[in-house]
């Protein structure tokens, strides 16, 4: 992980964490000082403190640093320096440094000041781990020979802020167990909008009362600060995440919707130095049928493009459909459902996806767009698993187009179908359950999976079940991402 560093700036402070030992204890660090107009005297000793605990006052470990003999740290200039401390310190429990000058020999008065224009702190290893630029001079002196830092970004006792690819699942089941047959899996977004797929049920289920902890490795570090949200797939429909799912008889319709209860939920990162960050997700612990739930926050996702343009950009949109099973005899009753976009800055609506005739398996979508499922499954028995309607709505475009803004809001319609009238307000008796939306794009190409691994999602909603009628016949989604304008 050489060369991993997050930078963030708080009121001219920047903070860069370097990943390849952050967490592990050190005894030596590098100091690096920019001067201003007066230096620090080779007569003066340097003491610095890395303070922790909640209000940062215990003293983890200490060094000194005797500037070179009749130069000290010149004025205007950068000077470095080795620093031994006089204990190993696991730097993600600094929460900030207290420098202190004084003479040194015993009984000598500080009769200069030094005027410190920034700071920084290099690993062992030469990596930057700390930094803060100052805005105005810190002069030590006699009349303040101690000044405290402002509190570090990489204090992080508790470990949820440490970026590491090395994480596990841990779930509990309750009384009623995780059937072998079954299909059930997580799926763990994090606030760039990539994710990672977690197969819980695997080979064997989980018996009731049982506890099994998954581990997993991420494509990329992350912490579990990072974690917008965590969903939760059981049922052979929600095997859209790609879970395995496995059937008693291949003439038997769905059989692993048999229900689970989950008890706990959690995930624990493995930190360099042995210990473990842990954070749960309560708000997925339930009864599970054929269902998803979701726990997490409702933050815009921010997004790393992997191109300089986002003109290049292939958006990706699909509806989930969850709804009745269609019967063949009266197809041209069915309804159509058609997707509008709605960019940031407009009030008129784009149509996006739409279906022409009941036997076309491509979408008009300005360019592609087709049902994932072969719309007979849609529209007819299968001969498999009979008549179902859980299918999903797809397409892609170029969205972002020259002078575009982002998309600000999707909404989802339900029209009269090939049969009759198509396209205007449905005026049928058929009602269509919407499992919700995703929205988001592939970063390099590849298979169009919903929230598999290789995708960037921009925004989500696949837990709330609504049902479309003609009394209520659309449905919107405000998209909630930074998403940049296309250049």
């Amino acid at each position: 992980m050489v060369g991993n560093r997050l930078r963030i700036f708080l009121i001219g402070v920047a903070v860069v964490v370097a990943s390849s030992s952050f967490g592990q204890a050190v005894n030596r660090v590098r100091l690096t000082f920019d001067t201003g107009n007066r230096g620090l005297a080779h007569t003066l000793i340097l003491r610095v403190d890395l303070l922790g605990g909640d209000r940062g006052t215990d003293l983890l470990g200490f060094g000194e640093i005797n500037p070179p003999e009749t130069a000290g740290f010149p004025a205007n200039v950068r000077s470095s320096a080795d620093m031994t401390l006089d204990r190993g310190v696991n730097l993600r429990l600094v929460r900030k440094a207290r420098l202190t000058v004084r003479g040194d020999r015993p009984g000598q008065d500080i009769t200069t000041t030094w005027d410190i224009k920034s700071m920084r702190v290099d690993l062992p290893s030469g990596q930057m781990f700390w930094e803060y630029p100052l805005l105005n001079n810190i002069a030590l002196s006699a009349a303040r020979p101690s000044w405290e830092t402002p509190g570090w970004m990489t204090y992080d006792p508790t470990g949820v802020r440490t970026k590491v690819r090395q994480m596990s699942v841990y779930v509990q089941t309750g009384g009623d167990d995780l059937r072998s047959d079954a299909g059930a899996g997580a799926i763990i977004l994090f606030q760039d909008g990539t994710s990672h797929r977690v197969n819980i049920c695997g080979e064997t289920g989980m018996a009731a009362n049982s506890r099994k902890r998954i581990p997993i490795t991420l494509a990329q570090p992350h912490s579990l600060n990072e974690i917008k949200g965590v969903y939760m797939f059981h049922g052979a429909f929600l095997s859209l995440g790609a879970f395995n799912w496995k059937f008693l008889h291949p003439i038997q319709r769905f059989t692993n919707a048999d229900g689970w209860d989950l008890k706990a939920f959690s995930i624990d990162s493995v930190l360099p130095d042995g210990a473990t960050g842990t954070r749960s997700f309560d708000g997925l612990l339930k009864h599970y049928s054929e269902s998803v739930a979701y726990s997490g926050n409702s933050s815009p996702v921010s997004p790393t493009l992997p191109v300089p343009d986002a003109r290049t950009l292939n958006a990706k949109m699909m509806i989930f459909l969850h709804g009745e099973d269609y019967n063949p005899i009266d197809r041209n009753s069915l309804p159509e459902v058609v997707v509008y976009f709605r960019f940031k800055g407009q009030r008129s609506w784009e149509r996006m996806v739409v279906r022409r005739t009941s036997s076309q398996g491509y979408i008009e979508l300005n360019q592609t767009a087709m049902w994932s499922n072969n719309p007979r499954e849609f529209t007819s028995n299968d001969s498999i698993f009979g008549p179902r309607s859980r299918t999903i709505l797809r397409g892609t475009n170029q969205i972002w187009q020259s002078g575009r803004l982002p998309v600000e809001e999707i909404q989802v319609r339900l029209v009269n179908g090939p049969g009759t009238n198509m396209g205007s307000s449905y005026d049928g008796n058929r009602t269509v359950k919407i499992r919700g939306f995703w929205f988001g794009y592939v970063p390099n190409g590849g298979p169009f999976y919903p929230l598999a691994d290789q995708m960037v999602t921009l925004d989500a909603n696949i837990h709330d079940s609504y049902e479309l009628s003609r009394n209520r016949s659309t449905r919107n989604y405000v998209v909630n991402h930074f998403m940049p304008p296309a250049r």
